[in-house]
């Protein structure tokens, strides 16, 4: 998304409510999740198969990714899907870093060979490295990003989602994007957006739920 330099304050439409895991410990046939809250989530490990048949060494090859919503192992055949409360999370930490001008938390969302498009070929990035660079890099974007989700749907069998939304930099757009994810970050993203100066309930007006 290129376009939205506002310095008013926007109201967010979702914020994070779920608690992201901080490590993971393996005890006997249970796995333990710890949050970033405090508490300890006990899962059988049964429920993973890939993880019940997997050695000691390989279950501690894991990584915890977008900020904690998700964990994936080394071996590209155990994953973790995420929930849609987690897609939710993820999507309003991308939401933050941009918002922050901190690209480096926006691409920790995408995964390392992410493809993110605007239809036909307006814009195409492709892996996390032109993202950060496009997300503003180290020194960030030269003006204020601002976005706001105001409707997220997620299918939590075929890992793929899509969100309504207002982005502001030099002048606000309103879109929905496509999002699949892969191993709990986002894997392909494809937008579309038409530039508007009208609020997002004017824009609406005429077919608002």
């Amino acid at each position: 998304m290129n376009t939205l330099v506002n310095k008013q304050k926007f109201k967010k439409a979702f914020r994070p409510t779920n608690p992201l895991a901080k490590d993971v410990k393996f005890a006997e046939d249970m796995m333990q999740v710890h949050l970033t809250d405090g508490r300890i989530i006990s899962v059988p490990v049964i429920w993973f198969p890939l993880l019940h048949e997997a050695t000691s060494e390989q279950r501690q090859k894991y990584e915890i990714g977008a900020g904690g919503a998700s964990l994936h192992w080394e071996d590209n055949e155990v994953k973790m899907n995420l929930t849609k409360g987690q897609f939710i999370d993820l999507l309003q930490r991308l939401a933050d870093g941009w918002n922050m001008g901190n690209a480096r938390q926006a691409v920790d969302c995408f995964t390392v060979d992410a493809l993110y498009t605007e239809p036909p070929d307006k814009q195409v990035y492709s892996g996390r490295e032109a993202l950060y660079k496009f997300f503003g890099g180290e020194n960030g974007r030269a003006g204020d990003m601002n976005m706001v989700w105001h409707h997220i749907v997620f299918d939590e069998e075929t890992q793929i989602g899509t969100g309504e939304f207002t982005f502001t930099y030099g002048e606000p757009v309103h879109g929905v994007t496509m999002i699949k994810v892969k191993d709990g970050l986002i894997s392909n993203w494809r937008e579309y957006w038409y530039a508007s100066a009208l609020s997002w309930e004017e824009f609406t007006s005429k077919n608002s739920f």
